[in-house]
């Protein structure tokens, strides 16, 4: 009985522990913000003062000094894929800028002349299951009226991202009202099934992800392979995934795969499938991708490599984005 009530009592004194408020001398940047304005910081910050703070504290270097660190990693080298990816968008960036503006309704006003047209971007991005809330709050935006959802010009999309991006990029209802109930309805055994604890000894994943190949390949039908193609003059749609080989994320323009001539329709479904199934290809949970005798994982792999490289996307000197990858500090 008296043990009973000294775990009781032992229980209790860890929950108050856990349940009072951190020393403000422990706090954090996120935890101070959070108790004076009621939210994280915004915008975040990529070094926290407390970081620095830390560091001037560290102990002095001895008189001999420390070895000097090794340099870091360059970035990886641009792969083709990449380059042209890059190179298209940047050109139809620049085609939109020099667009002549459609011409007035009414006589004009004497007026500076338009600005051009921008570059609209979307990118879908990872998380699973919560591709559903992806799916709910594009579609909402489609009917909102008041501020109508754009016509983008470049849709990407990764992981799970991947399998919404190109419906949003064609923006049919129709199609968006499918995905919904596709995401709404998914359960486990519509994503995988599972070949057993061993599996790894003979296999290359813990699971098989042919049912959520099915699921792909009813979304991605023939119709919607054209309709993709037809706008590869002017816009772009892609997805990302990581080639194991080489360790470098590369970009599979779906746009350029659809509008192909040397291939048949089959073989643009096919391609197409599976640069979506390679960017949700988690490792070890799923079976990597194979495609053009390189095999091709989810891009989240390359952020939790040792390499530790971050996948940024910072725009260029001349306005357009393009993909970049660098270590991580």
């Amino acid at each position: 009985m008296i043990d009973r009530r000294l775990a009781i009592l032992a229980m209790a004194l860890m929950l108050v522990g856990c349940g009072s408020p951190r020393p403000e001398t422990l706090q954090g940047e996120v935890c101070k913000s959070i108790a004076t304005a009621g939210r994280s910081p915004y915008p975040w910050p990529d070094i926290y003062q407390s970081v620095i703070d830390a560091q001037v504290q560290l102990a002095p270097v001895p008189p001999g000094g420390v070895p000097p660190a090794a340099a870091p990693a360059p970035p990886p080298a641009a792969t083709p894929r990449n380059e042209a990816f890059r190179n298209k968008v940047a050109a139809q960036a620049d085609a939109r800028q020099q667009a002549p503006a459609p011409p007035p309704t009414v006589a004009p006003r004497p007026a500076a002349p338009p600005a051009p047209p921008p570059t609209r971007i979307l990118s879908v991005s990872a998380g699973g299951a919560w591709g559903a809330f992806s799916v709910g709050f594009l579609e909402g935006w489609g009917e909102n009226s008041a501020e109508p959802r754009p016509k983008f010009d470049v849709v990407t999309g990764v992981s799970t991202g991947s399998m919404v991006a190109p419906v949003i990029f064609l923006g049919d209802a129709k199609r968006m009202a499918k995905l919904r109930e596709m995401y709404s309805n998914l359960g486990n055994k519509d994503v995988f099934t599972s070949r057993g604890t061993l599996a790894l000894l003979t296999a290359t994943s813990l699971y098989d992800n042919a049912p959520l190949r099915r699921k792909v390949e009813e979304i991605l039908d023939e119709e919607m392979v054209e309709a993709i193609a037809a706008e590869n003059a002017t816009r772009t749609l892609a997805v990302m995934a990581t080639n194991l080989d080489s360790g470098v994320p590369e970009v599979f323009d779906l746009t350029a795969i659809a509008a192909r001539k040397d291939m048949t329709m089959a073989q643009k479904r096919q391609r197409m499938v599976a640069a979506i199934m390679a960017s949700a290809a988690l490792p070890m949970g799923f079976p990597p991708e194979f495609i053009d005798n390189n095999l091709y994982v989810d891009v989240a792999f390359a952020c939790m490599s040792s390499s530790r490289a971050s996948c940024r996307r910072p725009c260029k000197g001349d306005g357009s984005t393009s993909p970049s990858w660098s270590a991580a500090t």
